[in-house]
């Protein structure tokens, strides 16, 4: 079993190794939300468009 300390410490290398992939990976997605709100409001704004 391991102890406490141990599990911790471990615990911190794993997330320092891993935390900034995780990071970059919520970031990648918070991007293409945002693209496609925008698009999607890109395609509202043309809708309000009054024809000439």
């Amino acid at each position: 079993m391991v102890g406490k300390i141990a599990a911790m410490q471990t615990l911190e290398f794993v997330t320092g190794k891993l935390g900034p992939y995780f990071y970059n990976q919520g970031i990648k997605a918070s991007r293409k939300v945002v693209e496609e709100k925008a698009a999607s409001m890109e395609e509202e704004l043309f809708a309000l468009e009054k024809r000439l």
